[in-house]
């Protein structure tokens, strides 16, 4: 009756019986319903993303937006340019409240308010505003300048006058929320009050921009950069960096890389440095977001070289003679200690092009770039260095995530649990742990457990973005091994490096030792003691990549159940009834003839059928265990169990529970005699396999007997 209710072809086991024993029969029918069972769960839905990101600059410039852009502000963009200083505006983007929700203005170093008397017409200008004057009052570090353009300082802080007719009205149209509305007064009477103050004369505005640009290019100068709301574990990176430098020839010039995974703090870490030591040299440039501002311009590097050549001229007294060559074109600066960081480097094209050669600058001088990939081209530059950046340890993970949760160094007891598990899957990634902590911070209990939740399943927007563009960052062969990898994750993390080429050769033929290469060089992957690891969080975003790309294709549906067995004693008389009944059943099955070519043995396809079935039925029979290919079958159905991916049902054939739990007789037999025949081919592999039979051995399944 139940087999019926559930919609089973009972005569197609019935008339397979025919040829088994009734135990066989009997114990068939209560496997391929057990099956069904097993298959019928539900799946976790597949996630949707919407990716944003963050900017940082040296100069935002906030002002009316008008297009084309009102003439002074033009004027002052060009200029801050031509002196070397990276500028955004809200007239420099198309698409001005992504740009403000982004981070843009969070992330520069000065602010710009150019005042002109339809300021207060924008919304988007006051809700800047609002946020230029929030990261003043909170950083103590990002610099305001005011600008009055036709207007005076006084009708600005007491929206007076024309100006607080159009701030009236605005409000008045656009505003009921009163705290929003005492926002944007209180941020005006502030920044109004902020000094010097610059009243461009529309007669003589050359000379005011001068003034304005001379300002803030010594604000630069002596204004530290923003390091982090919570700078947990940098210093102990900077004291290392430190140490490094020490060490250095002072007649020479240092360069060195600070290289790690996305997200993982290289700019954090870079920015502390350079507060720490810009002291000690006469000229001094953090260049940020190098990969982003060669991708919007379309000139490629060539408008930054530009902008660096252009700085540095501004603050030397040798001036440059036209030349083609990099090293030409920096010539007079040779005799300047210089430091100079470059954030984000992503290509060997920028390395050519910008000044990160010995020969640019003076005895003394440091050059550091950042980067997430171990490029040859760092060796060709003769890099003396390059600073691996390893993921925070647990005690860092739990200062930060307090931080952002508590807004204090040490959590809330009560919490204990719910912290643990933030920090076990955000795996010491501080973007991932910011991101998290700042999601629920002042909620309760049970909105953590929601937040969360949803966190293990669909990481956070920003995060996936991030970290989908380091893996996007590969060559196509690199990129599908790490999908393999990513998606078969249960089955390759802690294998060793020679095992992984050796299984990954169908994928890229022999190239698969360059491809891992290339994965460490991008800081996809690393080896500990010869070990695969991979953060947890690029795991899930690879194997989410690989599920979303595979899933067009049906035959690369996961299957409902794999089948391993050892074929020579099973294979015409208990297995391909097994298979039939299945089949007839509606239950989708992969055995080595349907999805392996012969002589393939363990590869990319079998670990493949074995990842992506919900249950594995395993046959032991006698024999079983003197089959290496068996046994690796095992254990990675084991790795498989133990992390809760598919479930497992072993059918004891022809022999007891306890012969395989203790490797004893014939079964155990079978065992010594491998481990005797093929001493080379499976060494290191006893213990491991020992235990996975140990493991299926306690499993409750199915025992077949002699009939």
């Amino acid at each position: 009756t139940l087999v019926c209710s559930m919609g089973l072809n009972i005569e197609g086991v019935s008339s397979l019986g025919t040829s088994l024993s009734f135990e066989t029969s009997y114990t068939l029918t209560r496997l391929i319903i057990q099956v069904v069972a097993m298959s019928s769960e539900n799946q976790e839905p597949q996630s949707t993303f919407n990716p944003y990101r963050t900017t940082m600059c040296d100069v935002y410039i906030s002002g009316e937006p008008q297009n084309p852009p009102h003439p002074f502000i033009s004027h002052l963009y060009v200029a801050l340019k031509g002196s070397g200083v990276y500028v955004l505006g809200n007239h420099t983007e198309p698409n001005i409240n992504d740009l403000f929700l982004s981070g843009a203005i969070e992330g520069c170093r000065v602010s710009i308010i150019v005042f002109t008397t339809d300021y207060a017409k924008s919304t988007v200008c006051l809700q800047e505003l609002v946020k230029i004057m929030e990261c003043h009052r909170r950083s103590k570090v990002q610099k305001v300048v005011p600008v009055f353009y036709c207007l005076y300082p006084s009708e600005v802080s007491n929206q007076s006058g024309y100006f607080g007719e159009v701030l009236l009205d605005t409000l008045e149209r656009n505003s009921t929320d009163e705290s929003k509305v005492l926002s944007y007064r209180t941020a005006l009477r502030e920044a109004s009050a902020i000094s010097p103050t610059f009243l461009p004369d529309i007669w003589n505005e050359r000379k005011v921009i001068e003034n304005i640009v001379g300002h803030v290019t010594s604000l630069l100068d002596a204004t530290d950069l923003f390091v982090a709301q919570n700078p947990v574990g940098v210093h102990s990176h900077v004291q290392d960096l430190i140490q490094l430098l020490n060490n250095q020839n002072e007649d020479g010039v240092l360069i060195m890389a600070i290289w790690g995974m996305a997200g993982i703090g290289k700019t954090t870490i870079a920015k502390a440095l350079y507060n720490q030591i810009s002291h000690n040299f006469e000229v001094k440039k953090f260049v940020p977001n190098i990969k982003d501002r060669i991708m919007k311009n379309s000139s490629r590097t060539s408008s930054l070289e530009e902008e660096l050549l252009l700085f540095f001229q501004e603050r030397v007294t040798t001036k440059t003679h036209n030349a083609d060559s990099t090293r030409d074109k920096w010539w007079g600066l040779p005799h300047i200690k210089v430091l100079l960081i470059l954030d984000d480097v992503r290509s060997e094209r920028e390395l050519e092009v910008l000044p990160v050669t010995r020969e640019c600058f003076g005895p003394g001088s440091i050059i550091i770039i950042t980067t997430r990939t171990k490029q040859d081209r760092l060796h060709e530059i003769g890099v003396n260095h390059i600073y691996r950046v390893k993921e925070m340890d647990y005690n860092e993970c739990v200062e930060l995530f307090s931080w952002s949760a508590f807004n204090k160094a040490t959590p809330e007891r009560s919490y204990s649990g719910l912290i643990n598990y933030a920090i076990e899957y955000s795996d010491g990634l501080p973007l991932a742990l910011v991101c998290v902590g700042s999601a629920v911070s002042e909620k309760s209990i049970q909105e953590w457990e929601n937040v969360l939740d949803s966190f293990k399943r669909f990481p956070f927007q920003d995060v996936w973005q991030v970290l989908k563009e380091n893996i996007d960052s590969v060559g196509s062969e690199e990129k599908k091994i790490f999908l393999e990898l990513a998606y078969l994750r249960h089955l390759f993390i802690g294998m060793n490096r020679n095992d992984i080429s050796q299984i990954l050769q169908e994928a890229v033929r022999n190239a698969a030792p360059r491809a891992i290469k290339g994965l460490e060089e991008h800081s996809l992957v690393w080896f500990d003691e010869d070990k695969l690891c991979m953060n947890r969080l690029l795991q899930d975003i690879g194997r989410e990549m690989y599920m979303k790309k595979s899933s067009i294709e049906p035959q690369q549906r996961p299957y409902d159940v794999f089948l391993s067995f050892r074929g020579k004693e099973t294979r015409s008389k208990f297995i391909s009834h097994l298979y039939a009944s299945l089949e007839n059943a509606g239950i989708y099955v992969f055995k080595d003839e349907n999805g392996l070519a012969r002589g393939e043995k363990l590869s990319i396809s079998l670990l493949k059928a074995i990842g992506e079935s919900k249950t594995s039925i395993i046959i032991l029979s006698p024999n079983y265990a003197f089959s290496r290919w068996c046994l690796q079958e095992l254990e990675d159905i084991m790795i498989c169990c133990k992390n809760k991916t598919q479930k497992v049902l072993p059918v004891f054939y022809h022999i007891d529970p306890s012969e395989v739990r203790n490797q004893t007789g014939k079964f155990g037999q079978a065992f010594d005699n491998l481990m005797r025949r093929y001493p080379d081919k499976i060494k290191g592999k006893e213990q491991s396999w020992r235990k996975a039979l140990r493991e299926v051995g306690c499993i409750a399944g199915f025992v077949i007997r002699k009939s």
